[in-house]
């Protein structure tokens, strides 16, 4: 059961008194339904889009949006503000440095390394498209188990979990998607990959049948001259080795660096809680590319 009410599927027209009361009357909703905490917007499940980008960040005039971002027009923000709604929980989306991460990353990597040749049931593999359909359920088993304690986490049901990420199998590749493994235990995730937003955008020009051969082939070209981190974890109670999350940070900046993608391919390190530790595992230098919030209005009843 959901701590709040979530609000779905929010658009409005820059007019602060309509969306206003398209936002109270969800609010009235939920306290009706005995929900004295409102929170959006979330579009579906916590799975599938939820959050808003924030205007005004200095990044913001000279980035170009990225799959999967939740991208709406500069006064969203204010619309939920005037509705009484304030920001309940923070994001970052940070540019990172390649050669700073792996240096900040490096005691924790190497002490895997030694920790791998003592017990060589350890190991980190990379994922497939022949072994996404396999890799899936797990990723669906580790997310519920990594993500669960968060705020805004929704569980779903599996169908709608392979609905949402099976098309995923044409941007893995064993470089970028990874996980660190002990036997047939998986202890953490890490799963990146080329931005397909520029081919998705190009490819409608394509006749139906080669759009997606159009966008596969330019992915594995690595046209896009964009890497996306989104998801990154481990499994809750996994005291060893330390710092799982570093380990696959370090071999992923390790696989692009030797595909020779370092000088002019921009990595994005997405929607890291501002509050959260592994904010702080970022390089110091990190650029911020974006912010984006949640808002919640809580009621006086």
């Amino acid at each position: 059961s959901l701590a709040f009410a979530p609000v779905c599927w929010f658009d409005a027209r820059e007019n602060p008194e309509a969306a206003s009361a398209v936002l109270n009357t969800a609010a009235q909703w939920a306290a009706a339904h005995d929900f004295k905490r409102v929170r959006g917007p979330m579009d579906g499940n916590f799975f599938y889009s939820y959050r808003l980008r924030l205007p005004n960040t200095q990044a913001q005039a000279r980035s170009r949006p990225f799959f999967g971002e939740p991208v709406v027009p500069g006064y969203y923000a204010g619309l939920w503000r005037a509705a009484g709604f304030e920001v309940v929980h923070e994001w970052d989306t940070l540019e990172i440095g390649l050669l700073e991460t792996l240096a900040k990353t490096q005691s924790a990597y190497e002490n895997f390394q030694a920790l791998a040749q003592q017990d060589s049931s350890y190991q980190i593999r990379g994922a497939t498209r022949k072994s996404w359909s396999a890799d899936l359920k797990r990723v669906y088993e580790l997310f519920h188990a990594a993500y669960r304690e968060m705020p805004e986490f929704m569980p779903v049901s599996w169908r709608s979990f392979e609905a949402t990420y099976s098309h995923f199998k044409y941007v893995v590749t064993p470089e970028t998607c990874l996980f660190l493994e002990r036997g047939e235990k998986t202890l953490g995730f890490l799963l990146a990959y080329e931005d397909p937003l520029p081919f998705f955008l190009n490819a409608r020009k394509w006749p139906a049948p080669l759009r997606l051969l159009y966008t596969a082939i330019a992915l594995r070209m690595s046209a896009s001259r964009r890497i996306l981190i989104p998801y990154v974890g481990k499994v809750p109670g996994t005291e060893f080795p330390r710092g799982v999350t570093a380990i696959l940070g370090h071999q992923l900046m390790r696989n692009i660096q030797a595909s020779r993608r370092t000088k002019d391919h921009q990595i994005l390190s997405c929607y890291l809680s501002t509050d959260s530790r592994a904010y702080g595992a970022i390089p110091n230098d990190s650029r911020v590319f974006a912010r984006y919030a949640v808002f919640e209005r809580v009621s006086k009843s």
